[in-house]
């Protein structure tokens, strides 16, 4: 993992050795065409490079507006971007009490907690909303103390976690194994 120290420019070496994926990803889950492509273009602008869609969404033309208006202004190339398939739980991690305590002590919202636990233990995380303001939130991802890294890995009381695409019954998502999550 490559380090930085604003998080949200962190990446994640790929297996195969070529190229590096942003740690912070935007989810495109948003039922409204017009929120979906709203919400986008405020990612892109912000400085996501990560965008969560998949199929299940039904969104792809919205996200698609989204990004070929980017690429169109010259903000943004096709290149720069990672798109990706996967649907960030149940239970929320977010009520948490160990999650919210750490972001009351360091003045973060819950889910900057969480972003900054996930990158600095070396995994991508994804993030989602149609808010401006909650966008811009969940990029400003700054580092937290390793202290609370290890606290959060080892004590979190939220410890397990589900795919709910698969609960949708779309044949194109393998079932998860009963007892893994």
């Amino acid at each position: 993992m490559t380090t930085s120290d604003v998080l949200r420019l962190s990446r994640i070496q790929l297996n195969h050795g070529s190229g590096a994926i942003p740690a912070v990803g935007f989810g495109t889950l948003i039922p409204d065409p017009v929120d979906t492509k709203e919400a986008t273009k405020t990612a892109l602008t912000v400085g996501f490079r990560h965008l969560d869609c998949a199929k299940r969404y039904g969104n792809e033309e919205s996200v698609g507006d989204a990004m070929r208006e980017a690429f169109e202004e010259g903000t943004l190339q096709r290149q720069d971007l990672f798109v990706t398939t996967k649907h960030a739980l149940e239970p929320r991690l977010l009520d948490d009490p160990l999650v919210v305590s750490m972001a009351e002590r360091f003045a973060k919202t819950p889910a900057q907690v969480l972003l900054a636990w996930g990158i600095q233990r070396g995994s991508a995380v994804l993030t989602a909303s149609v808010t401006p303001s909650r966008i811009r939130e969940n990029f400003d991802v700054t580092a937290i103390p390793d202290s609370a890294v290890q606290d959060i890995s080892e004590r979190l009381e939220t410890r397990y976690r589900f795919n709910s695409v698969v609960d949708g019954g779309e044949p194109e998502f393998a079932e998860v194994p009963p007892g893994s999550y």
